[in-house]
């Protein structure tokens, strides 16, 4: 092997090594932004399980102590009657059970 061959095979080495660094910075960078990602997610996700247990609640709160009619409570809670009547049903179904 030459000195040039010696060289350039050194140099390719030194090159594909700083690839490899900068791939793995890239990587690292990517994974990062993939877990906030996921983070944000979840976050998300719990917030919206709590605005539908609000919901849920504010149902069952105006069914059981205002006596209100399931199409008059779907109407004052903006979601769909059969949304409604199903969570009714699940309570009254639960309070069978207990």
């Amino acid at each position: 092997m030459s000195t040039y061959d010696m060289i350039l095979a050194e140099g390719m080495e030194i090159a594909t090594e700083r690839e490899r660094g900068i791939y793995e910075v890239i990587l690292a960078k990517e994974h990062q932004r993939a877990e906030e990602e996921r983070q944000r997610a979840e976050e998300e996700y719990q917030r919206a399980e709590e605005e539908r247990q609000r919901i849920n609640n504010a149902i069952l709160y105006l069914h059981q102590i205002d006596q209100k009619q399931p199409a008059e409570i779907a109407m004052i809670i903006g979601k769909d009657l059969e949304y409604v009547e199903n969570l009714i049903a699940e309570m009254k179904e639960g309070d069978l059970e207990n």
